[in-house]
C-alpha cells in the first residue's frame, strides 16, 4: 500500500513542476519567433541578387539599344556570388556604362547606393551584337567588280568586323575589290575602290553642253580615269585635246 501511495505521488504533477515547463516552453516560443523574425529583416534588408541582375540587364539592353537601335542585342548579366550581400538602398540605384562602350564582349556596369550605408559594385555583363550584313557569296577574286550576283546578305556577330561593313549592294555595287573575299567573309569599304571606267586610249563619247544645246561626240581618251575624275580627251573631228570628267564606262562630258 505504501509502495501505491509513492507512485502516485510522484506521478502527480507538482505547482512547480507545471509552471517550470510552461516557461520553457514560452522562452522556446518567444525565441523561435525573434528567429523569424530576425530572418525576415535579413531578407529585407538585402537586395535579391535576381532582382539586381534584372536591373542591369534592363539599364545595359536600353543603353545599347539606344546607340544601336537597328541591330539584334544579346546580352547575359554574370552571375553574382550567392554571399554577396548589398544592403537595400533607400534612393534609387544608380547605374552607369562605361564610356568606351564595347561594341561586343564583356562590359563592366557600376552599380552603386548613395544612402545613408553607401555602397558600390561592378557587375560584368557580356554583350554580342549582331547585324546583317553584305558578304561574299562565293570567292570573289581581286579587281572583280561588286554585285549582287556575288554578294548576299548574312547575319554576323561584330565582334569580328573591326571595320567599316556594308549592309546594301546599292552602297557599293560597280566598285571594285582590292584584294581577294573568302566565301561568307564581309565586304569592307576600305577594301574596294571605285573602278576605272575610262583608260588612256579608249574611245569614248563626248556629252558637250552649251546652254541648253547638248551633242555628243567621239574622242580619244589621252589618260585613264574612274568616276569623277578630270582626264584629257582629244575630239577625233577636230584633234582639239579637252578636258572633261568621267561620267561612265566609255562616257565622259564637257561644259563648253
Amino acid at each position: 500500500m505504501r509502495e501505491q501511495k509513492e507512485m502516485k505521488r510522484q506521478e502527480k504533477p507538482t505547482l512547480r513542476s507545471i509552471l517550470r515547463s510552461r516557461t520553457k516552453a514560452g522562452m522556446f516560443a518567444l525565441c523561435s519567433a525573434a528567429v523569424f523574425m530576425a530572418s525576415n529583416a535579413s531578407a529585407q534588408s538585402y537586395i535579391p541578387l535576381e532582382d539586381l541582375k534584372q536591373q542591369v540587364a534592363n539599364f545595359t539592353y536600353g543603353h545599347y539599344h539606344e546607340r544601336y537601335p537597328d541591330y539584334d542585342i544579346n546580352l547575359s548579366v554574370t552571375k553574382l556570388d550567392s554571399r554577396t550581400r548589398l544592403q537595400q538602398c533607400q534612393e534609387p540605384l544608380q547605374l552607369e556604362a562605361p564610356r568606351q562602350l564595347n561594341r561586343s564582349g564583356s562590359s563592366l556596369i557600376s552599380v552603386s547606393c548613395v544612402g545613408p550605408v553607401p555602397w558600390r559594385m561592378f557587375v560584368p555583363v557580356k554583350v554580342n551584337i549582331h547585324k546583317d550584313v553584305l558578304v561574299a557569296a562565293g570567292p570573289i577574286a581581286r579587281n572583280s567588280e561588286i554585285s549582287a550576283s556575288n554578294t548576299r546578305s548574312k547575319q554576323i556577330s561584330l565582334t569580328s568586323v573591326r571595320n567599316e561593313y556594308v549592309t546594301d549592294i546599292g552602297d557599293v555595287s560597280g566598285m571594285v575589290a582590292k584584294r581577294s573575299f573568302r566565301d561568307g567573309q564581309p565586304i569592307i569599304v576600305g577594301q574596294l575602290t571605285t573602278p576605272t571606267l575610262v583608260k588612256r586610249g579608249d574611245a569614248v563619247v563626248i556629252s558637250a553642253k552649251a546652254g541648253s544645246t547638248q551633242v555628243k561626240i567621239s574622242g580619244i581618251a589621252q589618260a585613264a580615269g574612274k568616276k569623277g575624275e578630270q582626264i584629257l580627251v582629244k575630239n577625233s573631228h577636230s584633234n582639239r585635246t579637252l578636258k572633261a570628267m568621267v561620267i561612265g564606262r566609255g562616257r565622259v562630258a564637257v561644259t563648253l
